[in-house]
């Protein structure tokens, strides 16, 4: 995954911190009695609620987590300076629709020049969990699309464009519903369970075939990146 300033076949590309907790439940009281031909206790019903298996003892998958779980935005970079610390990054300022910009590390250095970054729109990740960078802090990350050899070593990358939405615009694909937290579960790997669905087509960016959009328009970028990733 690029960018989250972590090796992404044999590159750093693109960072951040660190590129919904969904918890509904219900209570309710069940007393005991028959269902159907079966008796089912109250002793076994908070038995298999406790465990998260069913009551013939099957234990309940997790749902996987989707894109409704990251918070995306349209930001504009008004700021990039080389990390004094890292030969790799850059140090961006990002504004996202906060009353600050935030600061985001990325790992473009190699792929693109800070000329081509400033003042340009991007998509962010702003659910990333804070990560320092070299002494730096990244408060988000930057979505890039790339592309990879045959060796799987990144070759080519570029941030997504959202076009000319405001920043702070959120983006989603539409049938995913935006249930997000402040910040993902880096526990349970959560962008590293979403990242794999994303894919560029005919200069779209898509999640699970659904192309992605702001403001009703389609988030893209260069056709040259057909069949490539992002992260």
């Amino acid at each position: 995954m690029l960018c989250c300033a972590r090796q992404v076949a044999g590159a750093v590309v693109s960072g951040a911190a660190g590129c919904l907790r969904t918890s509904r439940g219900h209570q309710g009281l069940l007393r005991p009695g028959k269902v159907g031909m079966r008796q089912v206790s109250v002793s076994r019903i908070a038995m298999v609620s406790n465990s998260g298996a069913n009551v013939d003892g099957e234990v309940a998958q997790p749902k996987s987590p989707h894109i409704g779980r990251l918070d995306l935005r349209v930001g504009h970079i008004n700021q990039v300076q080389r990390h004094e610390n890292a030969d790799t990054l850059y140090v961006q300022q990002v504004v996202v629709g906060e009353a600050e910009p935030r600061t985001i590390v990325s790992g473009l250095v190699p792929f693109l020049d800070s000329h081509q970054l400033q003042d340009r729109s991007v998509v962010v990740c702003c659910n990333m969990k804070p990560k320092k960078m070299r002494g730096v802090v990244s408060h988000g990350m930057l979505l890039c699309a790339f592309i990879a050899d045959d060796e799987g070593k990144t070759i080519r990358v570029e941030p997504i464009q959202p076009g000319m939405a405001q920043p702070g615009t959120r983006i989603a694909a539409p049938g995913f519903e935006s249930d997000f937290d402040k910040n993902l579960n880096s526990k349970r790997k959560e962008f590293e369970q979403i990242q794999p669905d994303f894919a560029v087509a005919n200069g779209v960016v898509t999640y699970r075939g659904i192309p992605l959009q702001v403001d009703g328009q389609p988030v893209t970028v260069s056709s040259d990146f057909d069949g490539g990733q992002v992260a």
